[in-house]
């Protein structure tokens, strides 16, 4: 998982998915180390980034042998960011779980992924749709990208972009671009 206090360019975006982090890019938040994890902490490589060091919350499962963290929608990784930057870039390795039928959330800054605040986001693998979905809210409507036939169980790395500036969304999975869309003021 990386988080950026800046949206990235698609060339940038497509480096860095298949790439690992040194932990000194430039305008990196998050970048955390699934292969050192200590109890519930997951480890932020980011130079000086210990005080957005992860924890594990509800029973965070892992499988050490895979660097991998186990979900099972009622548990999550607080990031310790209480707010976003105003645009941002967000990414992470994700495979679906199969006939969960639920919603998976990837990433959010939302407890739910529903009804989605201003500035509020969610990144959605929709197992029952085959969908990946990416939410921005403004305060009174919820706009969102979404890219059918993700299959389950396959790892894919999955980035989303925010730009204040003019409201532009973006979604790209392996580093290529999959969508877009502005989110409308609500004024």
């Amino acid at each position: 998982i990386r988080v950026w206090d800046t949206v990235r360019e698609p060339s940038q975006i497509s480096t860095a998915a298949f790439s690992t982090p040194g932990g000194n890019e430039a305008n990196l938040l998050i970048a955390y180390d699934f292969e050192n994890l200590s109890g519930t902490t997951v480890p932020n490589l980011v130079s000086g980034g210990s005080a957005l060091n992860g924890t594990g919350s509800g029973g965070v499962g892992t499988i050490p042998s895979a660097n991998v963290l186990v979900f099972d929608n009622t548990n999550y990784v607080d990031t310790g960011i209480s707010q976003l930057p105003t645009s941002f870039t967000i990414s992470a390795w994700f495979a679906g779980a199969k006939n969960s039928g639920d919603d998976q959330i990837i990433l959010a800054k939302h407890p739910d992924g529903a009804t989605i605040a201003n500035g509020d986001f969610a990144l959605i693998y929709n197992e029952g749709t085959s969908t990946l979905e990416f939410r921005m809210g403004n305060g009174s409507s919820t706009n969102e990208i979404s890219v059918a036939s993700v299959e389950p169980e396959m790892w894919i790395h999955v980035t989303a972009t925010y730009d204040s500036s003019d409201g532009s969304m973006g979604l790209f999975i392996n580093g290529s671009s999959v969508g877009s869309a502005t989110l409308t003021s609500n004024n």
